[in-house]
């Protein structure tokens, strides 16, 4: 009679304990894409790791028959475009978890209107999942929502380490072992084998998919034996990958699941506990009252085997329960201080170009060109425009007598060649004038710059107070010598659009409307003249340079380290610089890839992901929605 009761409490209890585990698919969704029944669900139930995704349409509804159209196309119209065809992606996210990014699947279709897809589920929690379906009829996207517990089940431990792979390279044979075995939140030790004759850098990485968060790669140290040792500090539970990189040769990801920091269960807590309870009964009864012995034991033998076999089904088969993501915050050394968001930076590619550099000098504006005006008559100078007047064509520049002299060109006084009271006579200069439109620059140059300047290059006048600017040529490039340094001069193209004309100026045609020019004569302007390049070679924007506080200038290389991107220092020597660019004479070589702008906060060694400019909300940087670090 106990045998049966015994035997029946048995097999209730495996199947309570056992039966979560006996689902093989979770659904998702069971819902509608248009006129599409769809039903979503994974092949297993869901866990942190790699996981199968189906998508199943259903036949689509009938539609309501629409009268025939009578519409006849015109002969240029094109014809309409054909049906889409089905197709089915997905696009996962942990809604609460800030850091994560979304991650797209595209389905592949193994049946008609059926699609399928591996998906990677990275930790535990409440997950979101929205389908792309496309359709004739137009684009559904409906959502679903499911819980991740625990992994699926934990990799058998070992004494000689989770071998995660055996991989025949190209020249070096090697082996991965991770300890402990299974790989656990904290410190994590990883041994790559490499036979004893090869010595080479070995670079340890991690990174969680998906996961806006990174660990930066470290140097596995080379042991007495020939191995390499690296410790990585695992944060969190879920699906990490780890890549080992030999002298800058990265090797494929390999998998790391896990585990959320175990606790003493429910049942394995009820064992002892029971045990050391049963002891005072089982002693009052063996000493008072023999008879009742035998039921005593027998249901403490029965209640023991019940919790024995709960806690081994617990620990081979974990339940699935849901939850969020975890960490073992009293862990030492979480290596929490270097998860961080890769930093995003813009990147630049070294090329050769034709470098073109700029030089500047202090000049003034003078006159390009001058045009006299002669008297034609014969009296007593009795009046003289001005200098700096504009004299339009026909205008009176000068009276003798009664008599006036009148401008033959427009242009600006210069200079008077003759004064107030003067006797003249017919062909006599009374003054000058220059077209405020054809102005020179003139300035000293240094004569370690003479082998560089040459008729004929572009330049730009600046204002030094108003900020004005014009452009010009390089006119002349003196061979005489002052000292240390010669003289250039540059024509000056000083036209600007006149502003539009006001309604009383235009009632009023006599009133001259002239363009005086962006500058006047004698003003102080800076030339700046663009040098032609004059070789190849690399050259940086000036924001990529980092001067330290020693005098040496330093540029961050894009270096890739098993599977991130890190920023390296690199020393460089200058070479010239203009208004953007800065050469490089040694450092830097042909092709390989820079950060263009540098942030403060860069470090050496940071992981970084590359960004482009943009309306974003990171320093102006918008990183890429398919980005990864």
């Amino acid at each position: 009679m106990f045998a049966r009761w015994y035997s029946l409490a048995l097999l209730l209890t495996l199947l309570a304990f056992s039966g979560p585990a006996l689902g093989q698919e979770q659904e998702l969704l069971n819902g509608q894409a248009g006129r599409y029944p769809l039903r979503a669900y994974l092949k297993e139930p869901a866990a942190v790791g790699p996981a199968k995704l189906v998508v199943e349409l259903g036949k689509p509804k009938e539609l309501a028959k629409l009268p025939e159209s009578k519409h006849t196309p015109a002969v240029d119209e094109p014809p309409p475009p054909p049906p889409r065809e089905l197709a089915v992606s997905v696009v996962m996210e942990m809604p609460d978890m800030i850091s994560t990014r979304p991650t797209s699947v595209k389905l592949t279709s193994t049946a008609p209107n059926r699609f399928e897809g591996d998906v990677l589920i990275t930790m535990k929690g409440d997950w979101r999942v929205q389908f792309v379906v496309q359709t004739p009829e137009g684009e559904f996207r409906p959502l679903a929502k499911f819980k991740v517990g625990a992994s699926s089940s934990a990799a058998p431990a070992g004494e000689d380490g989770l071998e995660l792979c055996d991989p025949s390279s190209d020249a070096i044979p090697l082996k991965i072992r991770s300890f402990p075995d299974p790989a656990r939140v904290g410190q994590n030790r990883i041994r790559i084998e490499l036979p004893q004759d090869v010595t080479v850098p070995v670079m340890v990485g991690v990174s969680m998919p998906g996961l806006a968060l990174g660990i930066p790669p470290r140097e596995a140290v080379r042991q007495d034996d020939g191995s390499y040792e690296a410790i990585v500090n695992l944060p969190m539970a879920g699906y990490w990958q780890l890549r080992v990189d030999l002298n800058g040769n990265a090797l494929p990801p390999f998998a790391l699941t896990v585990e959320e920091p175990r606790t003493a269960g429910p049942n394995r807590l009820m064992l002892p506990i029971a045990v050391i309870a049963l002891i005072p009964v089982i002693l009052f009864v063996a000493l008072c009252k023999r008879s009742a012995l035998r039921p005593v034991l027998m249901g403490s033998a029965l209640l023991l085997a019940i919790l024995v076999v709960g806690t081994l089904i617990e620990r081979l088969w974990p339940a699935q329960h849901a939850g969020s993501m975890e960490m073992d915050m009293m862990a030492p050394d979480m290596g929490m201080g270097r998860l961080s968001a890769p930093l995003p930076v813009l990147e630049s590619k070294l090329e050769k170009t034709a470098f073109v550099t700029t030089r500047s000098y202090p000049a003034t504006v003078v006159a390009a060109k001058e045009s006299v005006v002669v008297c034609n008559v014969s009296g007593v100078l009795t009046q003289l425009a001005p200098v700096g007047t504009y004299l339009a064509t026909g205008a009176t520049a000068a009276r003798v007598g009664s008599q006036t002299v009148l401008a033959t060109s427009s242009g600006v006084v210069l200079q008077h060649f003759l004064d107030n009271g003067a006797s003249v006579n017919p062909g006599a200069a009374v003054l000058s004038l220059s077209n405020p439109k054809s102005l020179a620059v003139r300035a000293r140059a240094p004569l370690a710059d003479r082998d560089m300047l040459q008729a004929g290059l572009p330049v730009d006048v600046f204002g030094r107070n108003d900020g004005q600017r014009a452009p010009g040529k390089l006119s002349l490039v003196s061979g005489v010598s002052e000292g240390q340094s010669f003289t250039i001069e540059a024509t000056l193209d000083n036209t600007r659009p006149l502003p539009p004309v006001h309604a009383e100026l235009e009632a009023r045609p006599s009133t001259p409307r002239v363009d005086l020019g962006v500058f006047v004569l004698g003003q102080s302007v800076n030339l700046k003249v663009a040098l032609e390049g004059r070789r190849s070679t690399i050259t940086v924007p000036r924001d990529a340079v980092r001067q330290t506080p020693d005098g040496e200038a330093r540029v961050f290389l894009v270096t890739p380290v098993a599977g991130q991107k890190v920023a390296r220092e690199q020393k460089v020597t200058l070479g010239e610089a203009s208004q953007n660019q800065i050469e490089i004479v040694s450092g830097l070589s042909e092709g390989q890839i820079i950060v263009a702008r540098l942030e403060p906060s860069l470090r050496n060694g940071d992981v970084i992901t590359k960004a482009t400019l943009g309306g974003g909300v990171y320093r102006s940087l918008v990183v890429p929605g398919d980005g990864s670090h």
